[in-house]
């Protein structure tokens, strides 16, 4: 899996694009809508997933869902546990403190945790 990391919106949000297979997942679309576009390079989008619904993770989906109609994904449609999507192949965590519908999405295969604001550099999500 191919990861590239994009820094969007006033408060910084990282949103990042999963690469599998020519096959492309978003996770928390907050800003930049057009450079965000830019770096998904005509690819197909399966899907968007959601950490948790602030407007810092969720900014962009709006534009996504009138422009490309792409399913999103959350608390509310994925499981607690295993899951699928294409050839993404990831574990849900139910991590409510941040927020009530706050997630993490771990990727076993990749060793690699996508955290939302669960977790800030240097301290925790309150």
């Amino acid at each position: 899996m191919n990861i590239k990391r994009l820094v969007v919106g006033e408060l910084e949000c990282n949103c990042y694009i999963l690469e599998n297979n020519n096959n492309i997942l978003i996770i928390d679309p907050g800003d930049c809508y057009q450079e965000i576009l830019d770096n998904i390079d005509g690819k197909k989008v399966l899907g968007i997933i959601i950490t948790h619904g602030h407007f810092d993770h969720v900014g962009c989906v709006d534009n996504f869902i009138r422009d490309y109609n792409y399913t999103i994904y959350n608390k509310n449609n994925l499981k607690i546990g295993e899951n699928k999507i294409g050839d993404f192949c990831f574990e849900v965590i139910d991590t409510p403190g941040h927020t009530d519908d706050s997630i993490c999405i771990y990727f076993k295969k990749d060793k690699i945790m996508f955290t939302g604001d669960f977790l800030f550099k240097g301290s925790i999500g309150r």
